[in-house]
């Protein structure tokens, strides 16, 4: 009962520092509660993309279907894609596009051969071949 025989001016300091504490309390754990649920619904490799990690990532373990943005097929910067029946790309013959609006160059891992290529370079795929765009993701468009 030694509250109630305060001064009004401390009852009020001390109700207005337990609202404070309380508001803080509740945002801490709105904030944990966020961030949990953003980790849980994230798999490992798009966590590895967003930390901006160049770890080389197969096609199947990132994406059930490649995005399409019109005609083309969007390829993700670092993620191995295979041609073929049981690879995410089709045979023929594809014409390379940066993803990125006003970068003329990029470079792009097919098969193990690395090469520095100019936006709408023409490029064969065949059976069994991979492809991986290394410095940003490309577009793709099947001639």
């Amino acid at each position: 009962m030694a509250f109630f025989n305060l001064a009004q001016t401390d009852n009020v300091i001390i109700v207005v520092a337990l609202s404070v504490l309380a508001v803080g309390v509740i945002g801490a754990v709105a904030a944990v509660l966020t961030t949990l649920k953003r980790y849980k619904y994230t798999t490992k490799t798009e966590r590895q993309k967003m930390q901006g990690s160049d770890v080389q990532i197969s096609a199947d373990d990132y994406l059930e279907e490649i995005e399409m943005r019109g005609d083309s097929l969007v390829l993700v910067r670092n993620v191995v894609y295979k041609v073929g029946q049981d690879g995410q790309l089709d045979e023929g013959a594809y014409t390379l596009r940066s993803a990125i609006e006003g970068e003329t160059e990029f470079q792009v891992r097919h098969n193990d051969t690395t090469n520095w290529v100019q936006d709408g370079t023409s490029i064969t795929l065949a059976q069994g071949d991979s492809i991986v765009c290394l410095t940003h993701s490309m577009l793709v468009i099947k001639q």
